[in-house]
C-alpha cells in the first residue's frame, strides 16, 4: 500500500472514530428534546434494572479492550498485524464503547432522568478516548 493509501486507510478509522463519537453526543441531546409524558413513573424494580445495565456497560468496556487485543494487539506484538487487523480492531472496541453510552439512552428512556444516562454517556467518551486511533500505530502494520 503506497503513503497515499495509508493515509486513507487512517483517514477512514478518524471518520469513523468521529462518527460513532459523535453519535453519542446525540443521546444527551435526545434527552433534552424527548421528556417523560405526563403522570409518567418509573416501572417498578427500575433499580434492578440499573444494575444489571450497569454490570452490561462495565463488561462491554471491559470487553471493548479484550476483544480488540485479541483481533489486533497479538498479531502487533508477533509482527503479523495488517491494516485490515488494525480496522477490525478499532472498530469493535469502537462500538463497544458506544454501546455504554446506548445502556445510558435505555435507563434514560425507562426512567426520563439525566440522572442515570450521564455516568454511561461519559465513560463512553472515556472509552471513546482511550481507544483513539494512533497514526504511528495504524502506518507500523503491514498493509
Amino acid at each position: 500500500m503506497s503513503k497515499p493509501d495509508a493515509r486513507a486507510g487512517y483517514k477512514i478509522g478518524l471518520i469513523l472514530w468521529v462518527s460513532l463519537l459523535s453519535s453519542t453526543i446525540a443521546y444527551p441531546v435526545i434527552s433534552f428534546i424527548v421528556k417523560a409524558p405526563e403522570g409518567f413513573e418509573p416501572a417498578e424494580g427500575f433499580e434492578m434494572i440499573i444494575g444489571v445495565m450497569s454490570m452490561i456497560a462495565v463488561s462491554s468496556a471491559v470487553m471493548s479492550f479484550v476483544i480488540k487485543h485479541i483481533i489486533f494487539g497479538k498479531q502487533l506484538k508477533a509482527g503479523q498485524a495488517t491494516r485490515q487487523t488494525w480496522q477490525t480492531g478499532h472498530l469493535v472496541a469502537w462500538a463497544m464503547s458506544e454501546s455504554v453510552a446506548i445502556f445510558g439512552l435505555v435507563l434514560y428512556m425507562l426512567s426520563y432522568q439525566q440522572m442515570y444516562m450521564v455516568p454511561f454517556v461519559l465513560g463512553s467518551w472515556l472509552l471513546f478516548a482511550l481507544h483513539f486511533p494512533k497514526k504511528s500505530t495504524y502506518e507500523s502494520v503491514r498493509p
